[in-house]
């Protein structure tokens, strides 16, 4: 079925799990979700949320994090705080069917005789207050983002470098010494750069049911070669320029949804000018795992040269995150057989703070 999303969001503050909760004071909050009522009521490290007004035919998920809260009677979902390593975030899911009164009927986006082929999806997502003195501030309305981005870019920092003898660099003759250079990206960090030798850059729109889009970019490569004649007039300096495909670059989509996605990226892009049976590429390969309500886990491998970068932000928050660095650990790792050049990678957050 087709689904129309109606995106609302409510934060309110609470951490637990691995903390004590010390108060038992209970507090109270009332969430819409569509044409459904929730009444979250957390005394101590219990919640529990009671549910009315789920249309006929209407089906409401609620989850934490990854956990899935179980439905202990008609309405009614609990948790216990305590048990959870993360936020108290919790994300409430409601479909329903389309009625012929939907706004999306009635303002002509959808014809009334294909009705019966959509869905409505409201989304909450509300953190529950640590105590009672907590919930005004907590409370405060604060979005969750409808558009996140990664982006991922490797590139030399330096102005030029060496290129690896043999795989990469023509050999001098009786006739000349040839001294050959690679132009790099000449910057340091820096995620808006268009001077970049990958780019890996994925968008997720939460407000079109987690959809996610690629945009991979490879970077140009620039070959210095200088000839010097030692026993004859002048030295020759010729510069070649060329783009290596971008076909090693990958998108592999899993789950997509509002709330959740996971998806992987790969890529392998070799130097155009070296000897591609000898020569590795620039490689990396990561999974993703990320909630809309900011938890993420990122988990993979990469090969230590050049330098990597990787970063995040969304339409709430347009200013870059940097999620890690690493600086380029010698262009040997480019020869094929040479040993201890895969980095395992592996680090999680919060996307939302």
């Amino acid at each position: 079925m087709k689904k129309i999303f109606s995106i609302v969001a409510v934060a309110l503050g609470l951490i637990a799990g691995g903390y004590p909760i010390q108060q038992v004071e209970t507090t109270y909050k009332t969430v819409e979700v569509g044409p459904a009522t929730i009444e979250i009521e957390r005394t101590g490290s219990e919640v529990s949320m009671q549910v009315e007004g789920i249309p006929e035919d209407g089906e409401l998920s609620v989850s934490r994090g990854s956990t899935q809260i179980a439905e202990v009677d008609e309405g009614l979902f609990e948790d216990n705080l305590a048990e959870s390593s993360g936020k108290g975030t919790y994300t409430f899911s409601l479909e329903s069917p389309m009625s012929l009164d939907s706004e999306p009927v009635l303002n002509g986006k959808i014809n009334p005789k294909d009705v019966h082929e959509y869905v409505n999806l409201d989304v909450v997502s509300v953190k529950v207050p640590l105590s009672a003195s907590d919930t005004m501030a907590a409370f405060a309305a604060s979005p969750l983002p409808t558009r996140t981005r990664f982006r991922y870019q490797t590139f030399i920092p330096e102005y030029d470098t060496d290129a690896p003898p043999l795989v990469c660099a023509p050999i001098s003759t009786g006739d000349y010494i040839l001294i050959t250079n690679f132009l790099g990206d000449n910057r340091s960090w820096n995620p808006d750069s268009e001077s970049f030798k990958t780019r890996s850059d994925v968008v997720i729109d939460w407000g079109a049911g987690g959809s996610i889009t690629p945009e991979f970019s490879v970077g140009e490569t620039s070959l210095v070669l200088e000839y010097i004649f030692p026993f004859g007039a002048g030295n020759t300096t010729v510069v070649q320029k060329r783009t290596a495909a971008d076909d090693s670059m990958k998108l592999e989509r899993k789950v997509m949804s509002s709330s959740y996605v996971s998806f992987k990226i790969s890529s392998d892009v070799s130097n155009p000018f070296c000897f591609g049976p000898l020569v590795n590429g620039i490689f990396y390969e990561f999974a993703f795992s990320v909630y809309r309500d900011g938890v993420y886990t990122i988990k993979g491998s990469m090969i230590k040269v050049p330098s990597h970068e990787f970063y995040t932000r969304n339409n709430v928050d347009p200013s870059w995150r940097t999620l890690f660095r690493f600086s380029n650990q010698g262009f040997q790792c480019l020869t094929k057989g040479w040993v201890g050049c895969i980095l395992p990678k592996e680090f999680n957050g919060d996307l939302v703070q």
